[in-house]
This record gives structure tokens, sequence and C-alpha cells, in this order.
């Protein structure tokens, strides 16, 4: 093969190895970041002017921090008696007023919810709370008592 010839593949093999590893380096840099966990730290508590006050809520993304009702045997059900929105990050002190009356002794729950993608039309604002967070499968929720 002549000098020249030579050359000139040397040149293209190196290009092509130059563009691969730039092109690998490129597509580690722009994977995204993984989503951190939703988290919710709530104590037992008095409830004040029918206002839960959740300590911490962190969010990966914009959400719903919902108060949920207990059953007879303190699991947790579907029926919501307050919520707020919040943004993606930290949140602390969180308060969610809530609807009806409560006594001191109920098991309630905090949920982190996702944004639903389309509203629900007739569900009033809670028409735009979606599916739960879940981490390992389960919703990320946490129970506590009123005093």
């Amino acid at each position: 093969m002549p000098k020249r010839a030579k050359s000139i593949m040397s040149l293209a093999v190196a290009l092509t190895a130059g563009a691969a590893y730039a092109g690998a380096a490129l597509a580690q840099a722009q994977a995204p970041a993984p989503a951190q966990a939703p988290t919710i730290d709530v104590a037992n508590q008095k409830l004040s002017r029918n206002t839960v006050t959740i300590n911490d809520v962190n969010l990966p993304t914009r959400g719903f921090v919902a108060i949920h009702t207990a059953d007879a045997n303190g699991e947790m059900t579907n029926r919501i008696l307050g919520y707020a929105p919040l943004r993606a990050g930290d949140h602390k002190g969180v308060k969610v007023r809530l609807r009806g009356e409560h006594k001191a002794g109920e098991t309630l729950w905090v949920v982190v919810h996702e944004p639903r993608a389309r509203r629900l039309i007739g569900a009033g604002g809670r028409g735009n709370i979606g599916q739960p967070f879940m981490q390992k499968g389960l919703p990320v929720d946490k129970s506590f008592q009123t005093l």
C-alpha cells in the first residue's frame, strides 16, 4: 500500500475512533440524573383550625400532598380530606386544610400524588390529583394520629 494511502487510512481510523469517543462522552454527560425519591415527615398532632401541618415534603417533580382517611383497621382509604399543590423540591411546614369534623385519636394518612395528565371534569380541584408517587411498588405515604 502506498505511503500516502496508509496515512489517509490512519487518519480515517483516528477520526472515527475520536468521534465515537466524543459521542459516547456527550451521551453520558446528557443522561438525565436519576429522580430523587419523594419523602414525607409528619408527626402526631393536635389539629389547629382543622389544619394539618406536615413537617417536610420532598417531591422530585411537581405534585400534590393529600390527607386521606383511614378505615376501621387504620388502613388508608381513597377518600381525600384535603390537599395542597406543590412544586418540585423540599417544602417545610406544609399546611393542609381538612374538610369535615375531626376528633382526637383519628388515624389519617399523608400521601404524595403525581399531577393528573388531564383534569377530571366535575371533581373540583381533586380532579388535578393523579396517582400516588410509588417507591418499590408501594405508595409514598405516612400515617399519623390526631391528638
